[in-house]
């Protein structure tokens, strides 16, 4: 029986711990009557959970304090100096589309980033000014009837 196995990204994998572990999960499974991949699927969503909060956690302490240069509003000329944690960035957002109600994801990314203005920029932040109804959104979100973004 071949005892390792190495996949493409050169990590080395025990073939006998994979296919022991595959035997008592079948075992589980049929002891449990099929209740054990319901379970496994919760513990492992909430073991994945608790990883991605330390990240999460992890990142914000590295990047407080670590924002460049504050500006009090937005003038009609782009902006180049946001933080790294986008709080600057959500102000400015909602200083933009009260001062130009009406615009849509792109052209509020093109006001605050300028040429490199790009939608995706922007659309995690109107979402958030959104749900803390800051913002209201009207039109259909296609290509033809895109959202247009106003002052709540």
């Amino acid at each position: 029986m071949v005892n390792i196995i190495k996949n493409s990204g050169g990590i080395v994998v025990e073939f006998e711990e994979r296919l022991k572990k595959f035997v008592i999960f079948i075992i589980l499974t049929l002891i449990t009557f099929g209740l054990y991949p319901f379970w496994w699927v919760i513990v492992m969503a909430e073991e994945r959970n608790k990883i991605l909060r330390e990240i999460r956690d992890d990142l914000q302490k590295r990047c407080e304090g670590d924002v460049y240069a504050k500006r009090n509003s937005v003038d009609d000329a782009s902006v180049d100096d946001i933080s790294i944690d986008g709080k600057i960035l959500v102000d400015k957002l909602l200083d933009v589309i009260i001062k130009h109600p009406g615009l849509t994801a792109r052209e509020l990314s093109e006001k605050i980033h300028g040429a490199d203005g790009y939608q995706q920029r922007v659309n995690e932040d109107c979402r958030l000014l959104l749900n803390r109804r800051l913002v209201q959104r009207r039109g259909a979100g296609g290509t033809s009837d895109p959202y247009r973004y106003y002052p709540a």
